[in-house]
């Protein structure tokens, strides 16, 4: 708990003094998170299923914290745009989302009213009773 609280501070002080983003922060806290647990692992005696003479949550930790850095070091460099995070139902994220909603509507009514008339108009010249 304490190796997670230091990691936490210094991922602080290294967000205020560097640009991080697209998750590259996360895979940050994930890194030092495995090297925490890798060496408290190490220092463990207890019985846990082994490879080769070694823990498997010792591999468990190495590989995650392989995984990390790699994609801390290939992941899309700098903060997201928020343009850039538009969500895929087309509104733009300064846009107001109710506003497509209300013309869609309106133009729901005035197509319903046309429909209408044009049954009210072929009602009219339906058939003759007789």
């Amino acid at each position: 708990m304490v190796w997670s609280l230091v990691v936490v501070v210094l991922l602080v002080i290294v967000d205020r003094r560097f640009v991080i983003g697209h998750g590259r922060l996360f895979a940050l806290y994930v890194a030092g998170y495995c090297a925490g647990r890798f060496w408290v692992e190490l220092l463990r005696d207890d019985y846990a299923t082994h490879i080769g003479g070694i823990r498997i949550n010792t591999f468990t930790s190495a590989i995650v914290f392989v995984l990390a850095i790699l994609y801390f070091v290939l992941a899309t460099k700098g903060r997201e745009d928020p343009r850039s995070l538009a969500s895929n139902d087309g509104v733009d994220p300064g846009e107001d989302p109710d506003a497509d909603m209300d013309a869609d509507s309106d133009e729901t009514t005035k197509s319903s009213d046309a429909g209408d008339e044009d049954a009210s108009t072929s009602g009219e010249k339906g058939t003759t009773s007789g």
